[in-house]
């Protein structure tokens, strides 16, 4: 017989397991669909949005999870872009700004700054929303009970999110992937 505490965090590894991303997912994630990035250990926003997706994607899998979402007037000068976007019944129901830096307070400030730059436009039809590989509706952005919320290394505080890996995990797989 299994006691009960064991039983506990055996149920709690499998589950977080499950959903986590470990440094070998991440690191075959990357060399999977990553091959054409280019890493530094000081620039690495890209790898961290890759795996921003990849996590989202693992605590939504119902949802359709898309990233590198522009918007403002199509032939103008862009207003920003959107990281992580969850659509769910053809809604924004969540928007995540992905931030990774050494200077975490600073990260989650200019995270915030660009959410609520987003949140004063969203659903506004005079601006355009569209990516490299699809085209949006104002109306899916204008759903009353969006969330907005932000995304770093699972190290950084000030975030709601993370992707499981630390800042040293990040700077350790950058330089496992330049072999």
């Amino acid at each position: 017989m299994i006691p009960k505490f064991m039983f506990a965090f055996i149920a709690w590894s499998a589950v977080s397991n499950a959903y986590g991303l470990s440094y070998q997912k991440a690191y075959q994630l990357v060399v999977e669909q990553g091959e054409s990035m280019t890493f530094s250990s000081s620039n690495h926003g890209a790898l961290c949005e890759l795996l921003a997706v990849e996590k989202v994607q693992e605590l939504y899998p119902y949802a359709q999870v898309e990233s590198g979402i522009k918007y403002g007037p199509r032939f103008g000068n862009i207003k920003g872009e959107l990281d992580v976007v969850v659509f769910e019944g053809g809604q924004a129901s969540t928007v995540i700004e992905v931030k990774c830096s050494k200077n975490y307070s600073s990260a989650a400030n200019k995270a915030n700054s660009q959410l609520n730059r987003f949140k004063s436009v969203a659903g506004d039809c005079d601006y355009d929303y569209w990516s490299e590989w699809e085209d949006y509706s104002c109306e899916d952005f204008q759903a009353a009970g969006t969330t907005f919320t932000k995304m770093s290394y699972a190290d950084a505080y000030q975030f709601e999110m993370s992707f499981d890996l630390t800042r040293s995990d990040i700077l350790r797989l950058i330089q496992d992937l330049s072999y």
